[in-house]
Parts: C-alpha cells; structure tokens; sequence
C-alpha cells in the first residue's frame, strides 16, 4: 500500500492518493488543522502543486492485529531533481474494511529546524 501511495505521488495523483486513506480518516499534517477524509485529495493536490515530486517511505515498524495496524517509520519528501524538501518520522494506522486495508489516522513531523 506504501508503494501504491507513492508511485501516486511520482503521478502527481491526488486521486488515488486520497483513494488509499478510509471514508473516516483523519490526517494531522505539521503546522496544520487536522485535515478529514472529504479535505484529503485537495490536501496532497496542494502539496503535489507546490513542487512535491516523489516520497521516500521506509516502515520500521508494524503492529497491531487482523483488524487494524499501527506503522511507524520514516518518509523524505523529494521536489525536482530528487531535492530534498522534508525528512521526518511518522505513524499511519490502517483499518481493515471488510479485507481492504485504508489509512484511518496519518500523523508525521519534520526533523528539519524550524525556520526563524
């Protein structure tokens, strides 16, 4: 599911970006309102309009049962010429919705400073 993500992101697909998460998700981007299920296309076209070009996503981590999973890992965000724009750490829970799994809470944080 990862993978689907980012390849939709190298497509500068919102769509099927905004496909991936639940009808009852919630994403809580950095210095930013939580942003809900009907927002999430509109959210990632935004980023994909402002130079977001590919994600690196490596999973540490997976938890959780048959019905719902917890993945913690670390993601870097790519602009042109594989420029580094944002590295940082995140958690993504995915529910099981009769045997497709959906992102139900997507929550990340820069390791980059702050700027003053």
């Amino acid at each position: 599911m990862d993978a689907k993500f980012s390849d939709a992101v190298r497509k500068g697909d919102s769509a099927t970006m905004a496909s991936e998460y639940a009808d009852d998700a919630m994403v809580f981007p950095p210095n930013s309102e939580v942003v809900k299920k009907e927002g999430i296309e509109s959210f990632w076209g935004g980023l994909l309009r402002m130079g977001v070009k590919d994600f690196r996503l490596t999973i540490d981590d997976v938890t959780g049962n048959a019905d719902m999973l917890a993945e913690t890992g670390r993601y870097e965000v790519l602009g042109v010429g594989n420029k580094s724009l944002d590295k940082g750490k995140d958690v993504v829970t995915w529910r099981n919705y009769n045997g497709n799994w959906r992102i139900f809470r997507d929550i990340w944080n820069t390791n980059m400073t702050a700027a003053k």
